[in-house]
């Protein structure tokens, strides 16, 4: 456990410099997530990823996505995601990555589980009553569940600001 936590953290750390950076992943999951040799996590494939402006949005040009297009891997998204919110989706969306891999290493699923479609459509609701009752269960350490819980809110506004913060509470 202590080893899986430790991923996330260093994941959390390099989402945290990219978001200094401006910019946002929005495909964080456990196999975009490798070790180098010396057991260094790295973050990797940066095609979705895009550059954040702040509350002005993107410059134009700077985002190909289309309103409405939704892209990155349902089991990891959060719900402004899963409904091609583009404009909605900022460093949250990888907070809630984060938390949804923490979910993962805690309970031995992502916080949506079933077939493509039905992931997909409990992600467009922010269905997480499932996994929120799994971190609940006997055994599941409250201080990380509490973490990943407030990752996962299904609301943006409620999830920690980027993966700093994550860092930190981690």
């Amino acid at each position: 456990l202590i080893r899986a936590v430790d991923c996330v953290l260093q994941a959390a750390r390099g989402l945290a410099y990219a978001h200094s950076q401006g910019i946002v992943h929005r495909d964080v999951k456990p196999h975009n997530l490798l070790r180098d040799e010396s057991g260094v996590i790295k973050v990797t494939d940066l095609g979705l990823a895009r550059l954040n402006h702040g509350a002005q949005g993107p410059a134009p040009g700077a985002d190909v996505t289309m309103a409405g297009g939704i892209i990155g891997t349902a089991d990891y998204m959060p719900p402004e995601q899963a409904r091609g919110a583009v404009a909605d989706v900022d460093e949250r969306a990888d907070v809630f990555a984060l938390g949804a891999i923490l979910c993962e290493i805690l309970t031995g699923a992502p916080p949506y589980r079933g077939e493509d479609r039905e992931v997909h459509r409990q992600a467009i609701a922010g269905s997480l009553d499932d996994a929120f009752h799994r971190l609940g269960a006997e055994g599941v350490d409250p201080d990380l569940a509490a973490i990943c819980r407030h990752c996962l809110a299904p609301g943006r506004e409620s999830r920690p600001r980027n993966a700093g913060e994550v860092a930190e509470r981690i």
